[in-house]
């Protein structure tokens, strides 16, 4: 995850071949090895064409992973590392350009595409490698990272056809809960939307949110604002304690705030890999680890790594100057190991 909800996303580009590829991301290396394949396929909820790139070994595979990135603006040239070293593996990766991005239809707009569209972009893709005549393969998996990894799980809770699961520093929390640790840890501190001194107050308020539309999860994004506002005043949000908007106004706000896989990660049958840095500042992996744990389900295998970040690496947030570093998607060696070989087994 970038930035959850980031309202500046500072980036930059390349030009090639009409694809952009972001100054964080990197085309593969050793090319010579791999064979490529285009994979455009349709979300026929919104009519939106979306195009990936699946890359598999020429010696051949019968795994293939979809990974899919955290928050922010993505190409299929994203994780560049870990999709190196599956390919290295033998295994298969998938990647495709987000919505209005790369050669991709659609709108990436802060305010309206939320977790619920991507994760409808996600089962479309799985769709269209499952029923694509030219891939032979014996598993497909997925590999969720921060955001990407709600979609996986709201993938997996729509009874999308997949094999197995890596969750990386996704968050297993519902409603929202992860944007209370950011917080907490300044990584996001809402100081447009939520105006108070004390971040309690600012958690407070969080929390009505999320009751409310615990509450009333059938309602509609107009009638559930009103609800919530009219909650929030009960506990003293007032208009001095917001600027333009209120923390709950956008629609991809409150489609945050729906989300709950708590009873997938229950019930699943599929197995999932859930790994997360000690050093997680997006997302509380103390929380979110122990959350799974109490769940007992038997194949959720769990991995906290001492001294990693939320993209695995070693490398240290400052919260205070949060922006997408090109070191961000060099995983750490032994994550990626343990990612691997998770794979393997399946």
């Amino acid at each position: 995850m970038k930035h959850v909800y980031l309202t500046i996303f500072l980036f930059f580009f390349l030009k090639g071949n009409s694809q952009e590829i972001f100054e964080y991301e990197k085309e593969i290396s050793n090319k010579q090895n791999y064979s490529f394949k285009e994979i455009t396929f349709k979300n026929k909820l919104e009519n939106i064409n979306l195009s990936g790139t699946l890359i598999t070994p020429k010696n051949g595979c019968n795994k293939i992973v979809i990974i899919v990135p955290g928050s922010g603006l993505d190409t299929r040239h994203s994780h560049y590392k870990l999709a190196e070293e599956l390919l290295e593996n033998n295994i298969g990766v998938y990647r495709y350009d987000e919505r209005g991005v790369g050669n991709s239809e659609g709108e990436n707009s802060q305010i309206n595409y939320g977790v619920s569209d991507i994760t409808n972009d996600l089962i479309s893709a799985i769709e269209a490698i499952r029923t694509n005549e030219n891939i032979q393969i014996a598993s497909l998996g997925l590999i969720g990272h921060s955001q990407g990894g709600m979609a996986t799980a709201g993938a997996l809770k729509n009874g999308a056809n997949i094999d197995f699961l890596v969750q990386w520093s996704a968050p297993t929390q519902k409603h929202a809960e992860f944007l209370k640790y950011q917080i907490k840890t300044g990584v996001n501190n809402f100081d447009d939307e939520l105006i108070y001194d004390d971040i309690n107050r600012k958690i407070e308020i969080i929390s009505v949110a999320q009751r409310v539309v615990e509450q009333n999860l059938q309602e509609d994004d107009l009638k559930l604002s009103k609800k919530i506002t009219k909650e929030a005043k009960k506990h003293g949000h007032k208009r001095r304690n917001y600027k333009r908007f209120q923390f709950w106004t956008f629609p991809s706000r409150k489609d945050l705030l729906r989300q709950n896989y708590e009873d997938t990660y229950i019930n699943t049958k599929t197995p999932i890999l859930y790994i997360i840095g000690s050093k997680d500042i997006f997302i509380d992996p103390k929380a979110n680890s122990e959350l799974l744990k109490n769940f007992n389900n038997p194949l959720i295998e769990i991995d906290v790594i001492e001294g990693l970040n939320h993209f695995l690496t070693n490398e240290k947030m400052d919260p205070s100057a949060l922006k997408m570093s090109s070191t961000y998607y060099k995983i750490d060696n032994e994550a990626s190991s343990k990612i691997i070989q998770f794979i393997k087994e399946q």
